[in-house]
This record gives C-alpha cells, sequence and structure tokens, in this order.
C-alpha cells in the first residue's frame, strides 16, 4: 500500500492500518475527478476477496460492493458533506459479501489542503445488531398487523351483520309496499266500477264480492305482519274451538285458486279423516296451510300442487298429519337449515328469483310449535319440496260446543273472525265483456259445455262448433273477437281452420282479437298418427287441458284490453314443452295401470278436486265418459283402430279438463299399449277389451 498522506508517527498508522476498520477517498482541487482510495487492512478483510487482494483499490470498486441503497445514502452524504463540513454524518451502509451482507455504521469527516480534500469514514460493525432491529421491527409489524386483522374481520363481522339487517328490513318494507299497494289499487279500480255500475243500473254483486276477496288476502297478509310482530313480544294467544276440517280446506281453496290458476297450476286435495270436525285453533291453523300453499304455488312453474290431510289415531296422541307437496325446483340440502329463518330468500342460484316478505315459513314454525305440532320438511332437487305438519287435534262431534273462553280483545276477536266469515260464490262474471263474441269448437262436448259455462259467466256471448268444418262456416258468416279450436276434430282440424282463418284479409275479420288452440298435450306419436304437423306460432295462444275459469278469463280480458303480452296464460312453446315431457314419460304395462287407478281411486272424490262451476257439470261428465266408453266399444267392434283413437283422445281430454287423474293415467295406458301394438294391431283388440270393461268400472265408481 502506498504512503498515507497523513503525518503521524509510523506507529500509530500502523495501529490504525491494523485495528481500525476504515477508508480514505482525496482528490485534487486540480483535478476533481482523480480520486485517490485509501482503506484499512481490517477493512480490507472484509471486501470481497477479488478486491481484498488488489494492492490498488479504487474509489468506484470500493463502491460497487456496497448495496445498491448503501451507494444512493453515500453519495448523498459526502455530497451534504462537502456543503456543509460541520453537519455531522452518521450512517448505515451494508457491504454485499459471498456469505451475506455485512453492516458498517459509518460517519464521515471531512479535511482540505489547498491543494487536496480528505473525505474519510470510520466505521463500526453492527451486523449482529442490525439483525436483531430487523428481528424486533418484523416481530412488531407482524403483531401489528395480526391485531389490524383482527379488528378489521370484527369490523366486517359487525358491517355484515348490520348489512344484512338492512338488507333484511328494506326487504320486508319493499314487499309490504308491493303487497299491500297492489290489491289496494285494484279496490280502487273495483270501487270506481262499482260505482259506474250503480249508476247505470246494472248489477254488483259480483264486484262487491271480488272486493270482498281483496280485503281477505289483505287481511291475511296484515295477519301474517302481526303474528310475527307477536312472536317476537311472546303475545300469540291460541283461541281452540271445534271447526269443521272440510269448510275450511274449501275456503282455503278459493283463496289460492286465482294465483295457481294464474300459474296454470293445479291444486288437488286429498282427506282421509273419519272425523269431520277437530278441537284446535282455525285461525292459526288456516293461517298455517295458507301460507305452506302459497309458498308452493309460488315457487312452482309446472305441474301441481298437492295438499293432503290425513287422521293420525295412536295410543298415546291423535291428531291431523298435513302434507303440502309440490313439483318445484326443489332445495339445496344446505338451504334447508335456514328455510325457517325469517326474512330469509333463498339464493336463487340462475333460477327466477322471487318476491316476498320472508315470513310465510317462519310464521308457519312458531305457530306449529305453539300448537304443540312439529313441521318437517323434505326437497329434492328437481323434483320438488313437501312440507309436513303434525297438529294434535283431536277429533269431535261437529255439534260439540267444546271451546275456550276467548281472552283477546273484541276488535281482534272480529279481525280473525273475518278472515273465514265470507261465502265465496262465483268470481268470474265481467259485465265489461258483454259484447264479446266468442266462438268456441271442440268435438267434445263435455268440453263445450265446460268452455261455454266458463264464458257465458263471464258474460260473453257464446256459439258452439262441434267440428272444425261448422267452426270455419260459422266464423264466415259471423264476427267474433275470439276463437277457440280444439287441435285434433273431425273434418278441418284446429290448425287447418286456424290457417283459413289468417289467409283472409283483415278487413273481413276487424273484430278478432285472439285465436286460441285448445290442447290435451299431444305427443309426437299422437302427432304423427293423426297426420298433423303443429305450427307453434300459428296461434296467439295455446292453452293446455285442464283449461281453468281464471285462465280463460284472464286471457279474454287481456287481449280484449290490447294486452297480450300481460296474460299468463299457457305460452306458444308450453305444449311443445308439455309434448316432450309425456314423450319421456315411461308408461306401464296395463296391468300395473289398473292396479295403480283402483288404489288411486279409493281415495278420489271429484267434490275435492272440482271447482264450484265444474262440480256442477259433474252428472254430465259421468254421461259423456259413459258415451265415449260405449263409443269405445262399438269400434272394437268393427276394429275400427282410427276411431278408437279418436274416441281415447275426446276421453283424455275430458279427464284433464276435469283432473280425474286415477281414469286419466289408465286412458293414456291405453294409448301407449295402441302406439306399441302399432305393428300388429291384432295384439291390441285383446288389451282393449280389458282396458274398456276397467275404464267403465271407474267411471261407475264416480258416481
Amino acid at each position: 500500500m502506498s504512503q498515507s498522506p497523513f503525518s503521524i508517527s509510523p506507529m500509530v498508522a500502523q495501529t490504525v492500518l491494523d485495528q481500525g476498520l476504515w477508508w480514505c477517498s482525496t482528490r485534487k482541487k486540480s483535478a476533481p475527478f482523480h480520486v485517490g482510495f485509501y482503506v484499512s487492512e481490517a477493512f480490507r478483510k472484509r471486501l470481497p476477496e477479488s478486491l481484498g487482494q488488489k494492492t490498488a483499490l479504487r474509489f468506484d470498486e470500493f463502491v460497487s460492493c456496497l448495496k445498491e441503497e448503501s451507494q444512493t445514502v453515500l453519495a448523498q452524504r459526502m455530497k451534504a458533506l462537502r456543503q456543509d463540513p460541520e453537519l455531522e454524518q452518521r450512517f448505515l451502509i451494508g457491504l454485499e459479501l459471498a456469505h451475506g451482507t455485512v453492516w458498517l455504521m459509518a460517519q464521515l469527516h471531512w479535511q482540505a489542503t489547498s491543494e487536496q480534500e480528505y473525505i474519510c469514514a470510520n466505521c463500526v460493525e453492527v451486523s449482529e445488531l442490525h439483525a436483531l432491529e430487523e428481528e424486533l421491527v418484523a416481530s412488531n409489524s407482524r403483531l401489528m398487523i395480526e391485531r389490524l386483522r383482527e379488528r378489521e374481520q370484527m369490523a366486517k363481522k359487525e358491517a355484515d351483520l348490520l348489512e344484512s339487517q338492512y338488507r333484511a328490513q328494506t326487504q320486508f318494507l319493499a314487499m309490504l309496499s308491493h303487497e299491500l299497494r297492489s290489491p289496494l289499487m285494484g279496490m280502487n279500480g273495483l270501487i270506481d266500477l262499482v260505482k259506474q255500475h250503480y249508476l247505470d243500473g246494472k248489477p254488483i254483486g259480483e264486484q262487491l264480492q271480488v272486493m270482498r276477496l281483496t280485503i281477505d288476502q289483505l287481511n291475511f297478509l296484515i295477519n301474517d305482519i302481526l303474528t310475527f310482530s307477536q312472536t317476537q313480544s311472546d303475545q300469540i294467544r291460541l283461541q281452540n274451538s271445534v271447526f269443521n276440517l272440510d269448510e275450511m280446506i274449501h275456503y282455503l281453496r278459493h283463496l289460492t285458486k286465482s294465483i295457481a290458476s294464474e300459474k296454470g297450476l293445479s291444486v288437488s286435495v286429498e282427506v282421509a279423516a273419519d272425523h269431520a270436525c277437530f278441537y284446535g285453533d282455525l285461525v292459526r291453523t288456516s293461517q298455517v296451510l295458507l301460507n305452506l300453499l302459497v309458498n308452493a304455488i309460488k315457487f312452482t312453474e309446472q305441474g301441481g300442487v298437492r295438499l293432503s290431510v290425513d287422521e293420525r289415531q295412536t295410543d298415546n296422541s291423535a291428531g291431523l298429519v298435513v302434507r303440502v307437496c309440490d313439483s318445484g325446483p326443489g332445495i339445496d340440502e344446505e338451504d334447508l337449515r335456514f328455510i325457517f329463518d325469517p326474512f330469509k330468500q333463498l339464493d336463487a342460484k340462475g333460477r327466477k328469483q322471487y318476491v316476498g316478505s320472508g315470513l310465510g315459513l317462519a310464521i308457519v314454525k312458531t305457530l306449529v310449535e305453539l300448537m304443540g305440532g312439529d313441521v318437517q320438511v323434505r326437497s329434492q332437487l328437481g323434483e320438488g319440496t313437501c312440507f309436513e305438519v303434525w297438529l294434535p287435534f283431536p277429533g269431535r262431534d261437529c255439534d260439540s260446543a267444546e271451546q275456550v273462553e276467548w281472552t283477546g280483545t273484541e276488535t281482534e276477536k272480529k279481525t280473525d273472525q273475518a278472515l273465514f266469515a265470507t261465502q265465496v260464490s262465483p268470481e268470474h262474471s265481467r259485465a265489461g265483456l258483454s259484447s264479446c263474441r266468442v266462438l268456441i269448437a271442440d268435438d267434445s262436448m263435455i268440453n263445450l259445455r265446460v268452455l261455454e259455462t266458463f264464458l257465458l259467466e263471464a258474460g260473453c256471448q257464446v256459439d258452439q262448433a262441434s267440428d272444425g268444418d261448422q267452426a270455419w262456416s260459422k266464423f264466415t258468416q259471423n264476427r267474433y273477437d275470439f276463437v277457440f279450436l280444439d287441435i285434433q276434430m273431425p273434418g278441418l282440424n284446429g290448425m287447418q281452420v286456424c290457417e283459413k282463418i289468417r289467409a283472409l284479409p283483415k278487413a273481413e275479420c276487424p273484430a278478432l282479437k285472439g285465436v286460441f288452440a285448445l290442447t290435451a298435450a299431444h305427443t309426437a306419436a299422437e302427432e304423427a298418427e293423426s297426420g298433423m304437423t303443429l305450427n307453434k306460432d300459428l296461434f296467439d295462444q295455446w292453452l293446455e287441458k285442464p283449461v281453468s275459469q281464471d285462465k280463460v278469463i284472464h286471457l279474454i280480458e287481456c287481449f280484449y284490453q290490447g294486452n297480450p303480452e300481460g296474460c299468463s296464460a299457457d305460452s306458444r312453446l308450453s305444449e311443445a314443452r308439455t309434448a316432450k315431457n309425456h314423450e319421456n314419460q315411461s308408461v306401464a304395462p296395463l296391468t300395473d295401470c289398473l292396479q295403480a287407478a283402483e288404489s288411486a281411486m279409493a281415495t278420489f272424490a271429484l267434490d275435492r278436486v272440482l271447482d264450484d262451476a265444474l262440480l256442477a257439470m259433474k252428472p254430465q261428465l259421468i254421461q259423456a265418459l259413459h258415451e265415449e266408453c260405449d263409443a269405445l266399444a262399438l269400434a272394437m267392434k268393427a276394429r275400427d283402430l282410427s276411431e278408437f283413437s279418436a274416441v281415447l283422445h275426446r276421453l283424455k281430454g275430458n279427464l284433464m279438463m276435469f283432473q280425474v287423474t286415477p281414469i286419466l293415467e289408465l286412458v293414456q295406458c291405453l294409448q301407449q299399449q295402441k302406439a306399441d301394438c302399432q305393428a300388429d294391431p291384432a295384439e291390441f283388440w285383446p288389451i282393449a277389451d280389458h282396458g274398456v270393461k276397467a275404464l267403465e268400472n271407474l267411471i261407475r265408481r264416480l258416481h
């Protein structure tokens, strides 16, 4: 190493050189870019081996072995020292070595002569202290981060809870606004209509009846809200009395009839009870069943809802088992845990989202448990959901006066009694349709009578046609607002009649507002057998049997008011969907069908299935079914397979219209057997003979 420029004794210089950690940078004032560099032996040993062995070390080589951030800090501190030599410059630098980083605490000193400038650094190794400091900082940081995360999670939980409560309250208020506003707006319109009818001297009984039913629906909604409020403050009081089971179910059917018909759903009822009357809380029981029925209808798009009531009598208990089952989309297993939570709307998961208060099932569970019963739910995705309720209501003599003393206020008593005081009468007369003229065509006389009854009750003027030729002839001779055409008829079929109507210039049928198809849900096999190719877009709407009174009137009202998009009748493609479903259904052998029909007829009763309008036509239905059986016998005798098929089709239409499911399934079974024997019709006739005799026996049991 070259001789040090410092004027110090050799012994002191040697000691510094041997033991001190220092380096010194010099530059001449006359040549500032010429930098000299000196380093102690102890410092040199800490440098990388490639530098430590060099006899002459440059300043830039020394700087290159520093950490990048240390290089920046060193340059800044040296610059600051030149500007203010009195300013203390103490800082940390890191040497990058093969085995890791060595940390040094450096303090700079500045001196100058007339010829040269000196910047020297005294250094102390602080690697262990630096590592300890970093560990302390890291530990403290981890602790702070963990605490921040805990606080964040707690804050998130609180925020989620507040958000959930806010959403539930918002949803509840939105539901109240929707559910209360709709019937109130309807009531406003009905009041105007009643006033006008009264001034015109027209009857207003029908409008008053609809108003009464609307008020009943509002009462039930408000009753749900009050019930939930009472459950939160433990104020519900049961009022047990002897009630008639059939009367309660009859009233519930009327309350749910409208919403079921609007969706094209059937609500079937089966009752198997030894007693006609039971002892329990009528109002709360009806509230439970209504909520279950409305919930089932709301979440069901195809098929129907079934209400069954059975009396259970054991050594330890007596009461009712009520089941409400639907053919809806079903519920995920994970969602079943929350099904009875208030304000809970399950995730639609790609399906249609439904509006509702979220109180119905919560109220059901609360009321059932309050009455000493139990409610369970079973569900399977794609197949539907079934609620089962056990109510410990013993059977009683209907003349029994056994009941408890009323403990509520007189206002509460009147409110609850009003829920079941209404006697429901025909609901569909619409004086506004009195000028509406309708043509209906069907080769089934009973179907004609049913549809004519529906339309006449609505105030329409109705003409009938028993085949396609007669329908076309009447259409060309009269002006009609609406035409209902059965698809499969003698002569011109429904498709051909509609095609001829569509081919007419608009000026020749100015009053026509809609042409509707009536179908018994043809399968592809029936379509091929009849030689028809169905055009789903030819008709304005397709109505699948059974055609309910609500659906027919709602359909006419929509088109009559120029609002076909608002109709909730069957869509144009619904028949195609149903046909596909029927094709995919496997039909059991005839012997199995007979056994199933016999078993189903044991508990089947038309009185429990039919609405009042159809129930009044029970004698005509039975007579028509007997006549069709006679026609089947004649077709068998003549070995006329085509006529036999036509009669089966008419039978199926009649049975679908009146929802006689046990016999309907037997007819469908016969149709499938006929299709299976298409290659050799001779094999079918013995099967047909057996099936027709079974049909005659089942029809006789309808009496």
